[in-house]
């Protein structure tokens, strides 16, 4: 397929029309969209795709890169978890190296949290930063013994990452 003002289209890149058609064929894969998190099913056209592959797939906030661990049986076929995600397409290469980045920026906000939370002197216990890839949301996670008051430390994390927090 062409472009007829920019030449040929990047065959990675999803076609129009491509999934038009009600008997499109789909391929099921396991995907991670952390490296130690959990596994999910995800459907996909390309059945190509293989392990360690990098790739996009529809989340509920918007795209959200992944990684393919492996193919999976597909609907129907006693897989444990139903197919919750469509895989869009490969990841490009600059979405791979923000991709790469990511865990390096969620240890970046636990330690300005860390910071916070002790500045404040607030009973609680972070556990874990989520950052979104489109950078739309962070999450902090965190235990505490009892109710916490923590808008202060939100105001400050907002002011900091310009971003929604929860």
């Amino acid at each position: 397929m062409t472009d007829q003002q920019s030449g040929p289209l990047p065959a990675d890149l999803p076609q129009i029309g491509a999934d038009d058609s009600e008997e499109a064929v789909l391929h099921y894969y396991k995907i991670r969209f952390r490296d130690q998190g959990q596994e999910f099913t995800a459907s996909a056209q390309a059945a190509d795709l293989v392990r360690g592959d990098q790739v996009l797939v529809q989340a509920e906030q918007g795209p959200e890169p992944a990684t393919v661990v492996g193919r999976s049986a597909g609907a129907g076929c006693g897989i444990d978890r139903p197919v919750s995600y469509r895989i869009l397409r490969r990841a490009s290469d600059e979405e791979q190296e923000k991709y790469r980045l990511l865990p390096e920026l969620e240890q970046e906000a636990f330690r300005l949290c860390r910071r916070q939370i002790d500045q404040l002197h607030l009973p609680m216990h972070l556990v874990r930063v989520e950052r979104f890839f489109n950078g739309s949301k962070i999450i902090f996670y965190f235990t505490a013994e009892s109710r916490v008051d923590f808008r202060e430390l939100v105001k400050v994390l907002v002011q900091e990452f310009r971003t929604r927090v929860e």
